[in-house]
């Protein structure tokens, strides 16, 4: 079950405080009502919430296949020091000396792993945030009887600045409820958007009260 304040973050009436969080903007106060709320607002703070969260998504998966290749480029350049600074010190043992090359390589491979297995950890990080932000988004919308078709493109520009366009469809009981449209610049850099305004709501959903 999807947290109260979730249900804030996707309604018109929302308050934002600084020390408290989102809050109920009818009553300044935590919400408070059992499944659903009867005096929520659906319009583009819901539109805002989906675009950002399946943004997030999008982002974070496309980090996947990099995350791979990066960790296995480091494992096998980590396997391949270790092997050598082993090979390093059975000829120099051999020969009756104590090299500290040998050390100092395999040392240097061992600590290519955290090469390897930081950016893996970064990954699943981000990705457990995302998932949580997108099931508590959707079981949200279930409470409500609340679907949405998104369409989302996303061209990469100078300095890994992002344009993103939108195009969401919200469905209420399988019927349609509204449309919303949107279009701005991320900054895959800084993480945040820029020049970035709420889209247009066109009908519906954004008059409805529940």
């Amino acid at each position: 079950m999807s947290s109260k304040s979730n249900h804030c973050l996707v309604c018109e009436n929302q308050h934002r405080d600084v020390l408290l969080g989102v809050l109920c903007g009818l009553t300044k106060q935590r919400p408070a009502f059992n499944r659903t709320c009867k005096k929520i607002k659906f319009g583009q703070n819901l539109y805002k919430r989906i675009e950002l969260v399946n943004l997030d998504k999008r982002l974070v998966e496309s980090k996947k296949n990099l995350t791979i290749g990066n960790f296995i480029f480091f494992i096998v350049l980590s396997f391949c020091f270790v092997i050598f600074a082993l090979y390093l010190f059975f000829v120099t043992i051999s020969s009756g000396v104590i090299a500290t090359l040998p050390f100092v390589i395999g040392f240097a491979g061992l600590l290519l792993l955290s090469y390897a297995v930081g950016p893996v950890r970064k990954y699943w990080t981000e990705r457990s945030i995302m998932k949580e932000k997108l099931t508590a988004l959707t079981e949200v919308l279930n409470l409500y009887s609340l679907e949405y078709e998104l369409d989302m493109k996303i061209e990469k520009g100078y300095h890994n600045i992002l344009e993103v366009a939108v195009q969401i469809k919200l469905k209420k009981n399988g019927k349609l409820a509204g449309k919303y449209t949107n279009s701005f610049s991320y900054n895959n850099n800084e993480k945040k958007t820029e020049n970035y305004s709420v889209g247009e709501v066109i009908g519906g959903i954004g008059n409805i009260y529940y």
